[in-house]
C-alpha cells in the first residue's frame, strides 16, 4: 500500500518525518533517539505517552524517557541501558518502499540501533528493530522494542497455554516476575486466556513476562484498540532474555508498556539481531466489552506464524 511521507516538526522537535495511509500517521523525530513518537488517526488521539517535561528537548547530558517507541539492547543494564540518546539520528527514506529508517551510530555499548517504519497495510504499520554491533569484540544480546503508551487505558497480555494430550497433566505456562512485582495491586485483572490491567487502577510500578507462541499484546483506549504482533516465527522460551521472555507488560502510574525481545545473538563485528513488529489500530463500536472486543476483534486479526 502506498504511504504519504514528509517531514514535519511537532511537539517542539524540528526534524520529524511522517508516515501516514489516509487514516492513520506514524512520526518519528529525527533530533533524538532513534523514537518514534506519535502514532494514532490523522487529527486524533496519540496512542503514545510523552513526557511534558522532555518535549523538544535535545543534546542533553542525562538520560531521558522521552516517551514513545525506543529500542533497547536486553538484558536491561543500570549503565548501558541509560546511555543518554539525546542527539541527532541519521535519517534514510526509500520512497520506492515507503520506509523510512532512523540509525543512531554506536554509542559506548558499540550497538548501532535502527527503527524502520513503513505502511503495511491499511490501518496496519511495520515497526522494524535492529541492533549492529559496530565493535571488535562480539556482543551477546537482543532486540528489545519498548513501546510507552498514554494512560487511561487497558492493556492485554495473552496467557498461552500450551497442552497436548499426552503433557495434559503437566504445567502448560509460566509466568516472569521482577522484584517489584505485586499481585495486589488492583490494577490486575486475570481472565482464563489473557490478562487484563486497568492502568487507571494502578498503585505502583508493576511488570510481568511471558513466552508466546504467536506473541502480541494489545492496549485499548475508549475505542481504538491498539495491536501489536511480532511477525518472525518464534523460537524455544529458553532462547529468550528475563527468563524466557519475548513478550513483556510494565505499568505505573502514568503510563502503560507494550515490549517485545528477540531470541539471544552473539553478535560478532557486523553482526545483526532484530524482530519485526505489526502494528493494528482497530476500532471498536461503541458499547462493546473487553470480553467481546478480544474474541470478536482482536484474536481473528493475529497473523500466522510460519
Amino acid at each position: 500500500m502506498s504511504a504519504k511521507i514528509k517531514k514535519v516538526t511537532t511537539f517542539g522537535w524540528e526534524n520529524c518525518y511522517s508516515i501516514s495511509d489516509d487514516q492513520i500517521e506514524m512520526i518519528a523525530t529525527a533530533d533524538i533517539g532513534p523514537r518514534i513518537i506519535s502514532f494514532g488517526p490523522i487529527g486524533g488521539k496519540n496512542f503514545f505517552k510523552l513526557f511534558d517535561q522532555h518535549l523538544g528537548k535535545k543534546n542533553a547530558e542525562e538520560w531521558m524517557i522521552y516517551g514513545g517507541h525506543r529500542l533497547w539492547s536486553a538484558p536491561e543494564d543500570p549503565v548501558i541501558s541509560y546511555i543518554p540518546d539525546n542527539s541527532a539520528v541519521d535519517v534514510k527514506i526509500d520512497q520506492e518502499t515507503g520506509e523510512v529508517s532512523f540509525i543512531r551510530p554506536p554509542d559506548e555499548s558499540n550497538l548501532e540501533k535502527k527503527i524502520t517504519m513503513r505502511v503495511a497495510t491499511k490501518n496496519q504499520f511495520v515497526v522494524f528493530n535492529e541492533l549492529t554491533n559496530k565493535g571488535r569484540d562480539p556482543i551477546t544480546t537482543a532486540s528489545w522494542g519498548i513501546s510507552s503508551l498514554a494512560p487511561g487505558g487497558v492493556g492485554f497480555m495473552p496467557l498461552n497455554k500450551i497442552v497436548t494430550n499426552e503433557k495434559r497433566f503437566q504445567a502448560s505456562a509460566s509466568l516472569n516476575l521482577w522484584s517489584y512485582t505485586d499481585f495486589n495491586d488492583p490494577a490486575y485483572y486475570w481472565k482464563q486466556d489473557w490478562l487484563e490491567i486497568d492502568q487507571t487502577k494502578c498503585k505502583s510500578k508493576q511488570k510481568i513476562g511471558l513466552w508466546n507462541r504467536v506473541p502480541w499484546l494489545a492496549y485499548r483506549l475508549e475505542d481504538l484498540f491498539l495491536l501489536i504482533q511480532v511477525k518472525e516465527k518464534q523460537q524455544d522460551a529458553a532462547a529468550y532474555p528475563d527468563f524466557g521472555s519475548n513478550s513483556e507488560l510494565y505499568f505505573d502510574k502514568d503510563m502503560l508498556e507494550l515490549e517485545f525481545l528477540s531470541p539471544w545473538k552473539t553478535l560478532n563485528p557486523g553482526e545483526s539481531v532484530s524482530h519485526t513488529e505489526l502494528w493494528s489500530l482497530i476500532k471498536i463500536e461503541d458499547g462493546v466489552d473487553n470480553d467481546t472486543a478480544i474474541k470478536d476483534f482482536i484474536l481473528p486479526n493475529l497473523i500466522e506464524l510460519k
